[in-house]
């Protein structure tokens, strides 16, 4: 079904701040970015009418979206992040990930109480990051739940 997402990675980290230590990817330097938007723009509105979904990541609804992404060359133009605050996942061997591979701890060693785990303060400083920021860290850039404000 196309109405579902699903997520992977084979990266699991300790250390919140070596996550967002990476470095950020530079936007690709397109030579004619009037046709970039007006392409994707097109893709946008014929997907609207049709079942066939178009989605661009990170997240973009229309035409202004598109120019300002490539305007600010994709530099402060993210909404606030509230995923990491609604979505925690418990992965087979136990370990409790929020949306990223940040490993909070293991529902094992906490009496299988997944509350206990996220009192922890590794959970604390991920939040505390995420909210300080005013620019998506380098490690959201691929995340499919990012989106552009407008």
């Amino acid at each position: 079904k196309t109405d579902q997402y699903y997520q992977f990675s084979l990266l699991h980290h300790p250390d919140a701040r070596k996550i967002f230590a990476e470095s950020r990817p530079k936007l690709y330097p397109y030579e004619d970015t009037g046709k970039v938007v007006r392409v994707l723009s097109e893709l946008l509105e014929s997907s609207s009418k049709s079942r066939c979904k178009f989605v661009i990541y990170p997240r973009m609804k229309n035409k202004e979206q598109i120019e300002r992404f490539i305007r600010e060359k994709a530099k402060n133009v993210y909404a606030p992040c509230y995923i990491p605050r609604s979505l925690i996942t418990v992965l087979p061997d136990g370990q409790v990930i929020p949306c990223l591979s940040l490993g909070l701890g293991n529902v094992r060693d906490h009496g299988y109480d997944i509350r206990d785990v996220l009192k922890n303060d590794r959970y604390k400083g991920f939040l505390d990051i995420i909210s300080s920021s005013t620019e998506l860290p380098a490690a959201c850039n691929v995340c499919c739940f990012a989106k552009v404000r407008g």
